[in-house]
């Protein structure tokens, strides 16, 4: 007599699923790209540093790598400034979204926004800039 396995529907679906867990970026993270800005020291940013100078042509490519599920996140931007700036935001070679970020009053009181984005599984880049005004300077980031 021979058997054979039957294989339930169920087993063949019930793969893991990759887990997301947030990631956490430094504004200034040597794998950033840096366009014509400058890094500084700052006592009250949580990487102990910041990126200045992004906007009028300047800008900062954050390179988010490892993503394990592709999805709907919240990129949490941590930035500094004494008043209100505006800062653009391209993901992938998507679709420019322009904000408005008001600042804490001060350069050295963080700030924070966040932003709903998609990111696929993988390697992504997030463009922060503006062409014709200075923007916030930039602390760190938190994909959650």
């Amino acid at each position: 007599m021979t058997r054979s396995a039957t294989v339930k529907p169920s087993a063949v679906n019930s793969l893991p699923r990759p887990t997301f867990r947030p990631i956490r970026i430094a504004a200034t993270d040597p794998a950033n790209e840096l366009i014509d800005v400058e890094t500084i020291d700052c006592a009250t940013c949580a990487s102990g540093s910041r990126v200045q100078y992004v906007g009028q042509g300047h800008a900062l490519i954050l390179r988010v790598r490892g993503v394990p599920a592709a999805g709907r996140r919240t990129l949490v931007i941590v930035y500094e400034t004494d008043g209100t700036r505006p800062l653009d935001i391209i993901v992938n070679d998507g679709d420019t979204v322009s904000l408005q970020l008001p600042g804490k009053g001060s350069w050295t009181t963080p700030a924070r926004y966040d932003l709903p984005i998609t990111l696929p599984a993988g390697d992504s880049e997030i463009k922060f800039f503006h062409a014709s005004a200075p923007a916030p300077d930039l602390d760190q980031f938190l994909i959650k």
